[in-house]
């Protein structure tokens, strides 16, 4: 960059003379204000208003002197040519100067990477004049990275360790990459491709694509990316769903004809096309009419203006739902108020009430315990009483008796002793009274209760439709427990869909993985079912019978030993086309579920010969529909502790009931996002006291997911409860097992790990 120059104001300079007094007019001293600032931002008021008020004094015959004034001021190229872009902008094309030159022809030597006598001289003849690669330092001067390289080598050969600006010598640091970690200057190189543009306009010749290697013409710029691009890749990048909303700017020159603009648009082929191509490819006929744009954009304009003529209701009305909206976010805000305090004193009174009968429970106790300790004084003269005037008395007589009576005497009065002590022998107290102790039973159904529950409501003038679109249960919680990731690791899953409960160990179905997992109710694993070499296990579903495991894998039923020996294992392929779940009953009988068609079957085998099973389907049930005994999509079942089996109707959104022997009992359960309605259910299990545990897969709203859930019912289908978690929510639960204890575990099949909730 030139610095300010000491020497003589050439003899022309009354001219800018006279306009910098006229701008003075109104208050607008340009090329001082630039002295002063040097951010790009900060004078783009200034230059501006200077402009726009030079066009207005019709003061175009003085550009030349005013440009080279305002250049002199300028600390950089950037603010130079910015300040042109805004002068083309304003005139709608460039500003003529005395020779009929344009700014950029008489500020093009500005683009030259900077150099001077502090150094850079002496690299300058090693690389191209103009920017190559600008980066910008932090004190904000811009070189070439190859000029920065040079500089820095030359620094390292004078012993200078720590890398500065050639102009300014601002110490920088540098990152390991080097020169690389400088940030490229999008500014300048911005300007560079405008250049670009502008010799290739005045030279005829086309610039090639900044973004591909293919040499193509360049048909447009993206503004926000700072690339010059081709046809191909203004496709690509108009395809790109990240890049959608860039600023394209395209070229207006014919790709056939590059020295002619495209001043005509032909209506049928809907392109714009040059005088050139207007007379041969695009002649006036039955398939072509080409008409100047400027005609067509008259008519564009009368078209969009009716448009926008028509568009005033809409607007109106999109004001008017704006007021609207902004009544209903007061109303809102307003309501959650109104509510938020029915919340606080619905629960003020349920505290108040407990905090009652806490005191009341309390005062019963302390009255039982002053009782039983005013009870004790009494129980201990009592015994005193007795020991003295009966045991004690009778000892004492029969003692002294012995020793002062002679033979005689003791003969003659045996019998009287003898009452004496038999007395004293049979006298029984009653210490019942001391072994009481106070307990205390609590009333756990309390607790299973939900206090209360949210919902979203549309009211109107006349009535309340109530649409829980979002269900906020009060009395939902979090998993207690949740372990597992992505992965083939001990303790991580691939899609596990089965689970099951025995004592104290929890059995996971591993499908992605091919083995089954094996852990404590605290989520420590223990081990992995064992399995033979060439033996390749497909789980999806198992079930624990004593202490041997039974898996269905692909088409067959496998049972294993607790090490892992394979005890038998039966094919399904002829029964079923589309086995998914099983269940075992307490006779070892099996039931399988068949999604595919529609149906439950029920299997029994005998067990008398080793390693060979004899397979009988006992019964099968189903078909599709919604009558009793017919099912859609049934991929869950279990059973309970008399063996009834229990199926989840996915598509049916309900639950059926059936006896040991497949007969139907009843059914329950229904489609909706209330909390006792279902939405999918797909996992199922039932604990020792007959409630069932159910998991909900959901539903997609607006592409919104909900109602993944976990459902606890009655035998008899009564919704008890429903669990959903606040925090971490399910994402595609499949099998449920329950604990003696009052935990379901759950499997999450989208989030490859199982859950832990505590439902009872």
């Amino acid at each position: 960059m030139a610095t300010r120059s000491t020497e003589k104001r050439p003899e022309n300079r009354h001219r800018f003379k006279t306009f910098s007094e006229r701008l003075s007019e109104v208050n607008i001293d340009v090329v001082h204000r630039i002295s002063r600032v040097r951010d790009t931002q900060d004078i783009d008021t200034y230059f501006g208003e200077g402009v726009q008020k030079w066009k207005e004094l019709n003061c175009t015959q003085h550009f030349s002197q005013f440009h080279k004034e305002v250049c002199q001021k300028c600390s950089n190229y950037t603010q130079v040519v910015h300040h042109e872009l805004l002068v083309r902008l304003l005139s709608e094309g460039p500003y003529p100067g005395e020779s009929g030159t344009t700014l950029l022809e008489l500020t093009s030597d500005l683009l030259l990477c900077e150099k001077c006598s502090l150094g850079v001289a002496q690299i300058s003849k090693l690389v191209t004049m103009i920017y190559q690669d600008p980066r910008k330092l932090p004190c904000g001067h811009t070189f070439s990275a190859n000029c920065l390289e040079h500089w820095r080598y030359q620094q390292m050969q004078n012993g200078q360790s720590q890398f500065s600006c050639p102009m300014c010598h601002f110490k920088v640091r540098l990152e390991e990459n080097g020169i690389d970690s400088i940030p490229v200057d999008m500014f300048t190189l911005k300007l560079l491709d405008l250049r670009d543009l502008y010799v290739s306009e005045k030279n005829h010749f086309y610039i090639h694509c900044r973004m591909c290697d293919s040499g193509g013409r360049m048909a447009g710029s993206c503004q926000d990316c700072h690339f010059l691009l081709c046809k191909n890749c203004l496709t690509a990048h108009s395809n790109t769903p990240a890049l959608k909303d860039h600023h394209i700017t395209l070229d207006d020159h014919c790709p056939k004809h590059t020295d002619q603009c495209m001043t005509f648009y032909c209506q049928p082929c809907a392109k714009l096309v040059c005088r050139d191509c207007a007379k041969t490819e695009h002649q006036p006929g039955p398939d072509h009419d080409p008409q100047e744009v400027s005609k067509v954009a008259l008519e564009v304009k009368a078209e969009l203006k009716a448009l926008a003529e028509n568009s005033k209701e809409t607007f109106e009305i999109i004001k008017r739902t704006d007021n609207i909206i902004d009544e209903a976010v007061t109303s809102n805000a307003k309501n959650c108020k109104i509510q938020k305090e029915k919340i606080r004193k619905h629960f003020s009174q349920l505290r108040a009430k407990l905090d009652k009968e806490e005191q009341e429970v309390t005062l019963k106790l302390d009255q039982m315990e002053q009782a039983q300790m005013e009870s004790f004084p009494k129980e201990k003269k009592l015994l005193e009483d007795t020991l003295r005037s009966k045991i004690r008395y009778g000892l004492e007589s029969c003692s002294d008796m012995l020793a002062r009576f002679n033979d005689v005497q003791i003969v003659t009065d045996r019998q009287q002793m003898k009452d004496r002590l038999l007395e004293a022998k049979e006298i029984h107290l009653d210490l019942n009274s001391l072994k009481q102790q106070v307990s205390f039973q609590p009333n756990t159904e309390m607790l299973a209760c939900s206090p209360g529950s949210l919902s979203l409501c549309t009211t109107s003038t006349s009535i309340i439709v109530t649409e829980p679109a979002v269900e906020i249960d009060v009395g939902s919680n979090n998993p207690v427990l949740r372990f597992g990731q992505l992965g083939s690791q001990q303790g991580q899953f691939d899609r596990p869909i089965g689970v099951a409960v025995r004592g104290d160990r929890l059995y996971v179905a591993d499908l992605g993985n091919n083995r089954v997992q094996v852990f404590d109710l605290s989520g420590n694993f223990l081990y992995t079912l064992p399995r033979s070499e060439h033996e390749c296990m497909n789980p999806i579903s198992l079930a624990v019978q004593e202490h041997n495991v039974v898996v269905k894998s692909g088409l067959k039923v496998i049972k294993y030993s607790p090490f892992g020996e394979l005890l038998y294992g039966f094919p399904l392929g002829k029964f079923s086309t589309n086995p998914y779940a099983l269940a075992v009953q307490r006779d070892g009988r099996v039931i399988v579920t068949d999604p595919g068609n529609h149906s439950i079957l029920l299997f029994e085998a005998d067990e008398t010969m080793p390693n060979v099973k004899v397979i009988a389907l006992v019964k099968k049930v189903g078909g599709q529909g919604q009558g009793e005994g017919q099912f859609n999509q049934p991929y869950f079942v279990c059973v309970d502790k008399e063996d009834n089996i229990i199926v989840a109707d996915k598509s049916n959104n309900r639950v059926q009931v059936f006896d040991k022997d497949l007969n139907f009992r009843h059914k329950f359960g229904q489609y909706g996002r209330q909390p006792q309605d279902m939405m999918g259910p797909h996992g199922v299990s039932a604990d020792s006291r007959g409630n069932i545990v159910l998991a909900n897969l959901g539903g997609t709203t607006d592409g919104v997911r909900h109602d993944m859930k976990l459902q606890v019912f009655r035998p008899d289908g009564s919704w008890i409860s429903s669990i959903c978690s606040d925090g971490d929510k399910l994402n595609l639960p499949h099998g449920v097992a329950v604990t003696e204890d009052g935990h379901v575990f759950v499997t999450d099949t989208g989030d490859h790990c199982i859950r832990k909730y505590r439902y009872m």
